[in-house]
């Protein structure tokens, strides 16, 4: 039994012949319509792949001709049957061509060798009578009743999904050479964003979109028109729901939506998020910068500034980054946003500032539109409260543990290998954090108390029992007054809070106090070095400085001048000594890692070592060497 539809026999006549842009429409509703007709269709292709492989010749001029003059031949019927008549026939002369040996092996004639065209984009074909009154609902899109047949309209900032491929966006609601035909086409799976419509015009109807691909981050279109399907009412988008979290949202919750479905889900209504503020403090000069394109309040419009992530690893600024605002007369002051830490942050999207942003003047076509710039602006999360723990751990800062038997790890979760268990009071230095895994909060810390094979233990440790019960804490150092200082106030200091005490009281400033100096002599040739060698912790010149009772030790710039002998002494004596912790060569310390020890985990070592060293800058009187 033959399958009679017209969609089989358009697809066949395809193959070989140019259709109209009606006849491609019908084709492509027909098969979508007919799984069979589909199947046939595609056997046909198929068919015409093998075809395509056999070697090409060429036609005797004879042959060339006849099949010519044929296909010339004005339609007199429907076109698709005299094409697949013509199409039969080529075929019988092209058999018939090969049996007779008429081929030759050169070439076609370039001139002959015409791909076909691509199909038209979605929303590029005008109907064949289109309505002449635009805010008149087309007939062939009427539902029962007069309604649209794609049944009720999409709402304003609701969200929409691309059903069919190859979607057009157009600068203006219609099919004319004024609007605009936009790339890339829309694949299906994109989302968008309705701003307005419906409008009807050419018998489709059109709405206002700015989309996205959640499957390619970095691809963009430009805001505009898309018909929101054929005009047999065949959809090309539909409403997407299920879109918005449900429940109490988390800050992984909204960072996993795009910035247009923040303002969707939430629009204005107050949300409390516990996130990790990251960005700068000082204000960002968007004057210049190519990549502004968005004018209006600078409180509300400003590229870049602080943002909200899950945690400080993410690589983040990114275009997903929840972008923080605060407004000048509103209730946060911006010099309490506390970055660098975990804070609870409580705000709110869709400010209605964001009515007076603008795309910026002088734009090159194209790079943004004003619907475009109050989307960027409405989706600033602005604070309303920020309520944020001193105690919290910062990373680059003294930390200790405020609870007894806290685990040490390999790596942040609870499936990484097991390290020692930390005592209450412990010291610690917090190297990196937080990651968020398995719910806790980590951070990376180096435990200057606890020195496994020569080197002090560097693993993760969880901030808190889910946010409840604390078990580390940032350690308020007791840091004595730089006037005054002595060897043994610097003495206890190292004892309360390890030897990282001094940098994190006095960082690199210059400090002044009174001590006798000797010279200390270590390895020749010791198992691990750090570059450069007179600042790393096998340095084998440094210097012990005492008042009598308690000593400590201090590195020397190789210009320091003092005499460098380990066999003999120096004169006795107190003298006057100018120091200072967080050398500037610390940036530079590098080394190989020790053995057993994790590259990472050298690295912050290192750090460690070159940065909380103390580094005599000058001795006065400069002690000299006692014998020969």
């Amino acid at each position: 039994m033959i399958h009679d539809h017209e969609a089989v026999e358009l697809a066949i006549a395809s193959l070989d012949f140019e259709l109209t842009l009606d006849e491609r429409t019908r084709m492509e509703a027909g098969l979508a319509a007919c799984a069979e007709c589909q199947a046939i269709a595609a056997s046909h292709l198929e068919v015409q792949r093998l075809l395509e492989r056999l070697p090409v010749h060429d036609a005797s001029p004879l042959v060339r001709q006849r099949v010519l003059r044929a296909s010339l031949v004005p339609p007199r019927t429907r076109q698709w049957q005299v094409l697949l008549v013509a199409a039969a026939l080529f075929g019988l002369l092209l058999a018939g061509a090969i049996a007779a040996g008429a081929f030759r092996t050169d070439p076609l004639d370039p001139i002959t060798d015409v791909p076909p065209a691509s199909p038209p984009a979605l929303g590029d074909v005008v109907s064949p009578e289109p309505s002449q009154d635009a805010s008149a609902s087309p007939p062939s899109s009427e539902g029962p009743g007069g309604g649209s047949v794609f049944g009720t309209p999409l709402g304003i900032d609701s969200i929409a999904q691309v059903v069919s491929g190859r979607l057009r966006i157009r600068s203006q609601p219609r099919v004319a050479d004024d609007s605009a035909k936009y790339e890339p086409l829309l694949d299906v799976g994109a989302r968008l964003m309705v701003l307005d419509g419906p409008v009807v015009a050419d018998d489709y109807e059109w709405y206002h979109v700015t989309a996205w691909d959640p499957k390619d981050a970095d691809r963009s279109w430009p805001v505009g028109w898309v018909a929101r399907g054929d005009h047999d009412g065949t959809p090309w988008i539909d409403a997407l729901p299920d879109v918005c979290p449900q429940g109490v949202p988390s800050i992984t919750t909204v960072l996993s939506l795009a910035p247009v479905e923040r303002v969707a889900c939430f629009g204005d209504r107050e949300l409390e998020l516990r996130a990790y503020v990251a960005g700068s403090d000082e204000p960002y000069a968007c004057d210049a910068d190519p990549g502004c394109v968005v004018d209006g309040p600078t409180w509300l419009s400003l590229l870049g500034g602080t943002s909200a992530e899950v945690d400080a690893q993410s690589g983040r600024p990114s275009a997903s980054a929840l972008l923080l605002a605060v407004e000048p007369s509103g209730p946060v002051p911006d010099t309490t946003i506390p970055r660098g830490s975990m804070a609870d942050l409580v705000g709110h999207f869709d400010h209605r500032a964001a009515a007076d942003c603008r795309a910026r003047d002088g734009l090159e076509a194209g790079r943004t539109t004003d619907e475009a710039a109050r989307l960027e602006c409405r989706a600033r999360f602005v604070l309303t409260s920020v309520r944020a723990d001193p105690a919290y751990p910062v990373a680059g800062a003294a930390g200790i543990t405020v609870s007894d038997r806290l685990r040490v790890r390999s790596a942040p979760g609870l499936e990484s290998r097991q390290y020692e268990l930390l005592s209450k009071g412990t010291p610690v230095w917090v190297v990196a954090g937080p990651v968020i895994a398995a719910d806790y909060e980590w951070f990376k810390v180096l435990v200057p108390g606890l020195e496994i094979e020569g080197a002090p233990r560097v693993g993760w440790v969880a901030e808190s029992n889910h946010g409840h019960e604390r078990w580390l804490a940032n350690h308020a150092v007791q840091c004595p007054a730089e006037d005054g200082l002595t060897v043994g106030a610097l003495r206890r200091l190292e004892r309360q809070a390890g030897t990282h005490g001094g940098f994190a009281c006095f960082a690199d400033a210059s400090l002044q106090f009174r001590g006798e100096v000797e010279v200390s002599c270590g390895e020749s040739h010791p198992t691990w070095q750090v570059d450069p060698e007179w600042l790393g912790p096998n340095a084998f010149y440094t210097l012990s400085i005492s008042n009598g009772t308690t000593v400590i030790n201090a590195h020397m710039r190789p210009d320091l001048g003092v005499p460098e002998t380990c066999g003999g002494g120096l004169e006795p004596g107190m003298r006057t000594i100018r120091a200072h912790f967080g050398d500037g060569d610390a940036e530079a310390c590098t080394g190989p890692p020790p053995s057993g020890i994790a590259a990472g985990d050298a690295e912050a070592l290192i750090a460690y070592w070159c940065r909380t060293a103390l580094v005599v800058d000058a001795i006065e009187p400069m002690p000299g060497v006692i014998g020969p």
